[in-house]
């Protein structure tokens, strides 16, 4: 039986994941830190690896934001690698002091597949994060870490969300793990950070409640415009989400810039017609972001700020504020901050009245996934 395509059918369904997300990621959050101590226990440490973070779409721009959690939590030297570019471009280097960390959703990404057996073929040991057990990537993978959420299927009719954020979740569980491991994180650091895990993923079904009006309505003003949206840190990982799920269910331009990048480049488009959310919450880049909000804001720039809620610096520069809780840690802040990146998808969909994935009913060729056998 065909997928059932139409419009009204495929917008309830993306708003069920979103008011579903919150509890179901509560409900594994157990289950994944178990298994991201596992794999750290069984994992060769000695001298510490380079770490590759691999994926493609979602699971590309999880590892983005995340590569900050390997640096900070486990003192490792980890980063985000398209998947596609493992094989061709980093193949030289990887080897047994390397450690390539893929994430497939499906377990079938082509990309992702690829990267595991370049680095099995180089003598790399792998971890892959899926939902899928028993897939190929799992086969290929030396160590597997199991999602095990209920999100809806991302074969091109619908864009999924929850699927991103269990991903993020798995990465830091494992990062916590390997810095505990290695030392670099006491007992008691590491259940403050699963209790701010824990707080951040409590907060999801507020977050949607409260921001879902204002971002509705700036969906609606935004009339033919090309939204902006900036990060920095962690938070540029953010940004990228945001753009691919309003392509994904609008199906409109989105520019995406990193913070320091829009002083050089951005800038030049910024006034009236490219309204703009900053991702301005605490952490390092903040005081950088401020800058360029002002300035912004000086060329007639609509100033949008996702931001701790009572910063009235912040609040004193941005025309609006979309508030998050406040994180002992700024590189758990993509788990809150993404809330607002799905309800800008959902109501720009809506507001354009298409359905998500147009593009998928004229298929492009090029096969993203292994065919199942």
């Amino acid at each position: 039986m065909p997928p059932n395509v139409e419009k009204a059918h495929s917008w309830a369904v993306y708003r069920d994941e979103l008011e579903r997300q919150g509890a179901a990621l509560q409900r594994r959050l157990p289950a994944i830190i178990e298994q991201a101590e596992q794999v750290a226990q069984r994992l060769a440490l000695d001298p510490p690896p380079l770490l590759y973070l691999a994926g493609s779409g979602d699971s590309y721009i999880a590892a983005v934001s995340c590569q900050y959690a390997y640096r900070e939590l486990a003192g490792l030297a980890g980063w985000a690698v398209e998947a596609f570019d493992i094989g061709p471009y980093h193949a030289p280097l990887l080897g047994a002091s390397t450690l390539l960390i893929s994430t497939s959703i499906s377990g079938r990404t082509k990309t992702a597949t690829a990267a595991l057996a370049a680095a099995r073929a180089a003598g790399a040991p792998t971890v892959v994060i899926t939902n899928s057990p028993g897939s190929p990537a799992t086969v290929l993978a030396d160590h597997v870490i199991e999602l095990d959420v209920p999100s809806i299927d991302t074969s091109g009719f619908i864009p999924s969300t929850m699927s991103y954020m269990a991903g993020m979740i798995a990465q830091q569980c494992l990062a916590l793990a390997l810095g505990l491991r290695l030392g670099r994180a006491s007992p008691a650091e590491a259940a403050r950070v699963r209790s701010e895990i824990a707080r951040a993923l409590a907060s999801i079904d507020g977050l949607l409640a409260a921001h879902d009006q204002p971002v509705r309505a700036f969906a609606a003003r935004l009339a033919g415009r090309t939204p902006f949206l900036i990060g920095g840190g962690a938070s540029y990982g953010t940004a990228l989400f945001g753009e691919a799920k309003v392509i994904e269910s609008a199906m409109i331009p989105i520019n995406v810039q990193h913070v320091e990048e829009w002083a050089h480049i951005r800038r030049f488009l910024s006034g009236a017609q490219a309204p703009s959310i900053f991702l301005a919450t605490p952490g390092r880049s903040r005081a950088r972001m401020l800058e360029i909000m002002r300035d912004a804001r000086v060329h007639d720039t609509e100033v949008i700020a996702v931001a701790e809620a009572g910063d009235a610096e912040v609040a004193a520069v941005a025309h609006e504020v979309w508030p998050v809780p406040t994180l002992a840690f700024e590189l758990l802040q993509p788990l809150t901050c993404a809330v607002p990146m799905e309800l800008l998808a959902y109501w720009c969909m809506v507001e354009r009245n298409v359905r998500p994935f147009y593009a998928d009913v004229r298929p492009i060729q090029t096969g993203l996934t292994l065919p199942h056998e």
